[in-house]
């Protein structure tokens, strides 16, 4: 694995591990707490974060280098910087449509949520092993919002989508009275 894939691949892990293990200590209940009645419950954050990192890893190990062989452009870079702030912000954004949770999520299985996602996170950390080094600087993926993305600032996406919901469950934790 690249150096540049290795540091943030591994903060990623860092994330993921520290809100996997608040999760699991989290009655079903808590799992279930939301900051307003209309809102995210703690579960459906874990479920929106699942579903935004198996879609996207999904999206960049079906890329084909062969079809579309193009480097990330300076607008590409200034389109994910403005994100990468955006979500370091207190700001709440509407998600993109395919990754909006509804409320039919709650009767989910924490723990099958968060199986799912381990599965998906070794079998794209197994592709980053086998990414090609020369591929660093072209575009692989492309963000609903902020457009085409290098492997590297897709990971490092990842990293504060994980941080900005990070700071949402805080709150839902704040508001009812549950330890984070």
């Amino acid at each position: 694995m690249h150096g540049k894939i290795r540091r943030n691949w591994q903060k990623h892990e860092l994330l993921f591990k520290k809100l996997e293990d608040f999760g699991t200590t989290l009655s079903e209940e808590q799992l279930q707490s939301k900051a307003m009645q209309n809102g995210w419950s703690i579960k459906q954050v874990f479920h929106h974060l699942f579903l935004a990192e198996q879609m996207s890893y999904d999206s960049i190990m079906s890329f084909n280098f062969d079809k579309k062989l193009e480097k990330t452009s300076l607008g590409s870079v200034y389109r994910t910087t403005l994100l990468l702030l955006a979500l370091k912000s207190p700001l709440k954004f509407k998600s993109p449509k395919q990754v909006n949770i509804d409320n039919q999520i709650d009767s989910i299985d924490f723990s099958m949520i968060m199986s799912e996602w381990r599965k998906k996170k070794a079998v794209f950390e197994h592709f980053l092993n086998q990414f090609p080094t020369n591929r660093l600087s072209f575009y692989i993926f492309r963000h609903p919002y902020a457009g085409k993305m290098n492997i590297v600032q897709a990971i490092k996406f990842f990293n504060l989508h994980i941080s900005h919901h990070e700071i949402q469950i805080k709150r839902i934790c704040h508001v009812n009275s549950i330890t984070y």
